[in-house]
């Protein structure tokens, strides 16, 4: 079983996914700001396959919002889920 971290191991965690903040539901949260519909779009496609449920990822306008974690705790998981958000976030080359 994965054990939630605690307050000093996800501060130390944190520097790891820029632009990432801890709620106070203790869940990882970031929004992203596209040029519009089309592009916020285009990410949640990038998004695909990454293990995210639909009550993780909200879609107003061209605002993506993302929350990551189980009610009452983070894992490590969580973090390197970020990683990997933040990553497709990034547009391709």
């Amino acid at each position: 079983m994965r054990s939630l971290l605690n307050r000093h191991e996800i501060d130390a965690l944190l520097p790891g996914v820029p632009g990432w903040r801890v709620d106070r539901s203790v869940r990882l949260e970031r929004s992203w700001s596209f040029s519009g519909l089309e592009a916020a779009a285009a990410f949640l496609r990038r998004l695909d396959g990454l293990s995210l449920g639909r009550e993780d990822v909200t879609l107003s306008g061209s605002s993506v919002r993302v929350l990551l974690g189980a009610s009452g705790g983070l894992l490590r998981a969580d973090f390197a889920l970020a990683r990997k958000i933040s990553a497709a976030a990034r547009p391709p080359r």
